[in-house]
């Protein structure tokens, strides 16, 4: 049995799915309600993804014809990497090591300057933890610079007791980095040799997925693929295939000979069109301060980006429509009034009133159109619009307004009257014990351009100074905190 063969009928056992008709009818995460939008997407961004790499190459192995395993490798990796980098992971953009190395696997160079983009610089100075995607980044980008840092690194992780895998790799990227093109080919086939060997430890924790790699190694493919695009075509060819049954010979000959143009392996129907274009719309990673000198990604910068992204291009719209609360969550206050029928106001719709929905709304104009009209319609009772949820921990409406992503100081300000006047509570404690005044604080606006919501809040008689938290702030303690002085004199004047 030839090598490819031998890799189909091995993949064969492993996989769940046999066949790319069978991976575009395949069942995945419905959307549920409103605020899950976003979550749900990114799950069927995971589920998409799962497998989808080695279907690929377990259609292409099987019939010698190498497009499949290009392409799955494509729409895979960046489908994982949609949902992973949502994620918070807690780490900077070493964690993505391992996918930009699958990148280069499938040729899709674009991926990592959107994974570990050049400006970040190195992922850190942790032995052994940034050791190996720091040697990856100074040879990706060619910088010299960048690449004696990491050999620093290097060496200090070389003089001490490191997993036989992590050595290997260290070696290769330093003698590739070297053009010690003589051991790059002994060294892939020793890389895949060991991870099969470790791979029957439950234990081991490796850069690509495992469970598959023993079978065909694609973390080895994209490694090799590195030589190409450091050494150049010609000094490239001069280095012999490795031969090991997990490295796929014929594969690597096609990869050498095309570009990355795109094309997926799974196209799937109209009502998850939407994933079809998930892989041209990735974003590229930020990071944000987290602690005393330590960056972390923005993962949650990422999900907004992509999720407008795809938003954007309108084939959400059959989601967004479904029902009154969708649209008062999504959509635009024209289609919102076309779809509202007289009562809606006073009906639970997932357990909460539709102003909830109105008041996330991330369109800041039909927020505040929609919540302004459905807040208008309460009568002296206070009863025609419904303000609280069936389960009371829950944060309020207050809580949703004061949460959200983009603002209109003057409008906001509007809203907590009309709230106010509606029968909102600002003294409610939201699910985390957080009091509404402490996210008013924390809005990201000077004092000077909070004045209108101050003015508001200032004037609301309900409003209690003297609330605690669970670890015991006020709001004084708040207003400390965010650095409000003209708002921490007026509660101090009011205590």
């Amino acid at each position: 049995m030839t090598q490819c063969k031998e890799i189909a009928k091995q993949l064969k056992k492993m996989l769940s799915i046999y066949s790319i008709e069978e991976k575009e009818s395949e069942l995945l995460p419905e959307f549920t309600e409103p605020f899950r939008f976003q979550e749900t997407l990114f799950q069927q961004c995971r589920n998409a993804a799962d497998e989808l790499s080695y279907l690929g190459s377990c259609l292409s192995c099987e019939s010698g014809d190498f497009p499949d395993m290009f392409y799955g490798i494509y729409q895979g990796n960046r489908l994982h990497f949609a949902s992973s980098a949502t994620l918070d992971g807690g780490c900077n953009h070493v964690g993505f090591f391992g996918v930009s190395v699958t990148a280069l696997a499938c040729n899709d160079r674009e991926f990592v300057e959107k994974a570990m983009p050049h400006s970040l610089g190195l992922c850190g100075t942790a032995v052994p933890y940034d050791t190996i995607p720091n040697l990856f980044m100074g040879i990706f980008y060619k910088d010299e610079t960048m690449m004696n840092e990491a050999l620093v690194l290097a060496e200090k992780f070389l003089a001490r007791k490191q997993r036989k895998y992590d050595i290997l790799i260290v070696q290769y990227l330093m003698d590739l980095w070297e053009k010690r093109t003589e051991n790059l080919t002994e060294l892939i086939e020793q890389i895949c040799i060991e991870e099969q060997r470790v791979t029957e430890n439950t234990t081991y924790i490796g850069y690509g997925n495992e469970k598959y790699n023993k079978v065909i190694n694609i973390f080895a493919h994209g490694l090799f693929a590195l030589a190409e695009h450091y050494l150049g075509a010609e000094l490239f060819e001069t280095i012999a295939l490795p031969n090991v049954k997990s490295f796929c010979k014929e594969y690597e000959l096609y990869r050498c000979g095309h570009k990355q143009n795109g094309e997926l392996l799974v196209n799937y129907p109209e009502n998850y069109g939407y994933l079809n274009q998930i892989s041209d719309l990735i974003p590229q990673i930020t990071l944000k301060e987290n602690g005393k000198k330590k960056s972390i990604v923005d993962t949650e910068l990422f999900a907004d980006e992509l999720f407008q992204k795809v938003y954007s291009s309108g084939k959400l719209q059959h989601i967004v429509k479904r029902d009154i609360a969708w649209i008062a969550a999504w959509g635009t206050t024209e289609e919102f009034l076309q779809k509202f029928r007289e009562d809606d106001e006073m009906q639970y719709f997932y357990d909460r009133g539709l102003i909830y929905y109105a008041l996330s709304n991330p369109d800041m104009g039909s927020c505040y159109e929609i919540s302004s009209f459905l807040l208008s319609r309460c009568n002296k009772e206070k009863k025609n619009c419904i303000l609280e949820k069936k389960t009371r921990d829950f944060d309020g409406p207050y809580h949703m307004l004061f949460r959200r992503k983009n603002y209109d100081v003057l409008q906001t300000a509007e809203l907590c009257e009309q709230l106010f006047e509606a029968g909102a509570d600002p003294n409610q404690a939201g699910e985390k014990n957080v009091l509404p005044i402490e996210l008013m604080m924390a809005l990201p606006f000077t004092e000077e351009e909070l004045h209108p919501l101050y003015d508001i809040w200032m004037k609301l008689p309900a409003v209690d100074l003297k609330l605690h938290t669970f670890d015991g702030k006020q709001p004084i303690d708040f207003a400390k905190k965010y650095k409000r002085k003209k708002l921490a004199t007026w509660i101090k004047a009011q205590l």
